[in-house]
């Protein structure tokens, strides 16, 4: 067998990897093990004599170089290719602010490379929950909004860029708060210039005041809290 081209020649983990070829399975019937510059794949996504597409597990630090593509079928034989892919160094979570808060909390995640060898972060899960992202600058940045997560937890932020390659964060770098819950208005009904006290737990979301207030979709001016 032979790899004729493999598609994108660089990358981290997360990355999807196409290979193109002749008789890639060498004429066996399955291909075992696929392994980039010395690094074995996390998952192999699809297969056949022509094409086998993976999914590059991280590595312990940059590649010095190009080094070999192999795929191993299951009566062990080999198709190489030499100087085929290189490990970037991978992106890095530098800051999230705030490192706490709740579902629609406005969380910035700043580093370098966030896109992973691609051009933009597609999607950020916090704790393994899709959250929405509202912006992002320059592979720098990404302004995400926290999702609905059902009970108070602490975890790690990942990205995931256009290429399939993932930035993670620390373990513990977020902490999900339970969501604030208003338990009483009073008076409930009234006109402009009313008072009107609103209790509650958690009003402030995770964040240190509130910032604004409407009451049947008409913006209020708070007086305290």
């Amino acid at each position: 067998g032979t790899i004729t081209s493999v598609v994108p020649s660089s990358g981290q983990g997360g990355t999807y990897v196409t290979i193109l070829g002749t008789n890639l399975r060498a004429h066996g019937t399955t291909i075992a093990r696929v392994s980039l510059n010395s690094v074995q794949v996390s998952q192999i996504l699809f297969q056949n004599d022509t094409m086998v597409t993976v999914r590059a597990a991280p590595a312990a630090g940059p590649s010095t170089g190009l080094g070999s593509v192999r795929l191993e079928s299951d009566t062990q034989a080999v198709v190489e290719r030499a100087d085929a892919f290189e490990y970037r160094t991978a992106g890095v979570i530098l800051d999230i602010n705030p490192a706490t808060g709740q579902a629609g909390t406005t969380v910035e995640i700043s580093g370098t490379a966030l896109c992973g060898g691609g051009t933009s972060v597609t999607n950020v899960t916090f704790l393994g929950f899709p959250a929405t992202i509202v912006s992002q600058t320059s592979c720098v940045l990404v302004r995400a909004e926290a999702p609905d997560i059902a009970a108070p937890a602490t975890g790690s932020i990942v990205l995931e860029s256009n290429t399939g390659a993932l930035v993670e964060s620390q373990p513990t770098a977020w902490t999900h708060q339970a969501a604030g819950q208003i338990v009483s208005v009073s008076p409930n009904a009234g006109q402009a210039g009313q008072l009107v006290t609103i209790r509650g737990e958690r009003l402030f979301g995770g964040a240190s005041s509130v910032a604004s207030v409407s009451l049947a979709g008409v913006g209020a001016t708070m007086v305290s809290g």
